[in-house]
């Protein structure tokens, strides 16, 4: 009895500090879907964005079945256990990936400048074959570590396309109309999340599971920092949603 005791409760909190991103991931995507609908002129880049949004609500969904594994004692998806799937890292490692390189082109499109849209081109691809060869090459680690390597140069890029993004809107009048720029919602809820969930990939190498107070503040850093980051995505599609002749 104490161990069902035991298992309810952990069901418990894994529901209540996990669940709440993938349905703000799904809110923002509903929220991006009814913004493509009212505003059928607009940038090709922030249609992208809305599609990018579905693909990491996918990414949410594949990504569950290890939690689901892991608090159902392994009655679901037991084929996973005692294998290299028993963890859901790996398609984690390969969304940061995928999620950094969008972020950088997303940003990059916005650049007038055509020597630093050429600069994050080179920079993109680098980042991306190097990413793979570090993944390759790290074996088992793929399957059940998060990729420094990834997370950080990701998160120094998409910064560093921010910060370019930035210096774009300084130079022109947008300056006069940053509230009906829908990618500078977008700007601030990625900046922000970043700088949050960055130092947590840094510092995990350093503790491991049996720290709790680590993995409670870790847990609940990255659990407001989704829910900033999607907020500031919903906040831009309803204020630019109103804003359709902008």
């Amino acid at each position: 009895m104490a161990s069902q005791c035991l298992l309810e409760l952990t069901v418990y909190d894994y529901l209540i500090y996990a669940m709440p991103i993938p349905l703000m991931v799904l809110a923002a995507a509903i929220a991006g879907t009814f913004y493509l609908y009212k505003v059928p002129a607009l940038r090709l880049s922030n249609k992208y964005f809305v599609w990018f949004l579905w693909f990491t609500v996918l990414v949410e969904i594949i990504g569950s079945y290890a939690p689901i594994a892991f608090f159902s004692n392994y009655k679901y998806f037991s084929f996973i256990e005692n294998t290299v799937y028993v963890d859901n890292n790996w398609v984690y490692n390969c969304s940061s990936l995928i999620s950094s390189v969008f972020y950088v082109m997303y940003f990059g499109n916005l650049i007038s400048n055509k020597l630093r849209k050429s600069i994050l081109r080179y920079v993109v691809v680098f980042y991306v074959v190097s990413s793979i060869i570090s993944l390759v090459g790290s074996g088992s680690s793929f399957f059940n570590k998060d990729s420094t390597y990834v997370n950080l140069l990701g998160t120094l890029l998409i910064l560093f396309s921010i910060i370019l993004y930035y210096f774009e809107i300084l130079k022109s009048d947008l300056l006069l109309n940053l509230k009906k720029l829908l990618s500078f919602y977008i700007s601030i809820g990625v900046m922000i999340f970043y700088l949050c969930a960055s130092p947590l990939t840094i510092f995990s190498d350093y503790f491991n599971a049996k720290n709790d107070q680590f993995v409670e503040f870790q847990a609940h850093l990255m659990l407001y920092s989704n829910i900033f980051m999607y907020s500031f995505f919903i906040i831009g599609f309803y204020i630019c949603s109103k804003n359709k002749s902008y």
